[in-house]
């Protein structure tokens, strides 16, 4: 396997979240999506971050939503590489999702887990060809220099501080044409 596909299947793993959080109404934010030529990446959308103990059906939808839409990451790389070694970049989504399975947790945590799995991996398999699609747009942008702010944010540890970028826009548009509602924050 050489380094060129590990660092695609990084933009499959963006477009995972991506398209788990459009199908599921997670709205985008500013700062689209990127990857790095390390295999580091970001796609910026809404998630339910941990810490908040109020438990309303919506606090427990948007647990649940976030928690596909990590997992979506992870199941549409591996499915373009299925034998790639699972990346050091996967640590920050399972301290997540492990979180906000606490948060969630009626029943034992693996039985949540396994839910949302098999909820994320049936998600990313009925749109596949929209992961594909997106993946691809990002992919074969040019490699272009990261600007100071969104190398500050600290995603990317690559020192040469390049990346291939789409736009929230693009990413929106995208959607758009498939015809896919999605917010925007």
């Amino acid at each position: 396997m050489d380094d060129w596909s590990e660092i695609k299947s990084t933009a499959y793993h963006e477009a995972g979240h991506l398209v788990a959080a459009a199908i599921l109404g997670l709205p985008l934010c500013e700062g689209g999506m990127r990857i790095d030529l390390r295999g580091g990446g970001v796609s910026r959308y809404c998630i339910r971050t941990p810490g908040c103990p109020s438990s309303s059906s919506e606090d427990n939808l948007e647990r649940r939503n976030t928690i596909i839409s990590l997992l979506s990451g992870q199941i549409a790389q591996r499915k373009y590489l299925p034998n790639l070694d699972e990346p050091s970049c996967w640590l920050e989504d399972d301290r997540l999702i492990e979180e906000l399975v606490k948060e969630l947790a009626i029943k034992s945590s693996d039985e949540v887990v396994a839910q949302l799995f098999s909820a994320a991996e049936n998600l990313i398999d009925e749109n596949w060809s929209l992961v594909v699609g997106l993946a691809l747009l990002l992919w074969n942008r040019p490699i272009t220099p990261m600007t100071e702010e969104e190398f500050a944010t600290g995603w990317s540890k690559l020192p040469d501080r390049r990346e291939k970028f789409l736009s929230t826009s693009d990413v929106r548009n995208y959607f758009f044409a498939n015809k896919i509602e999605c917010k925007v924050s």
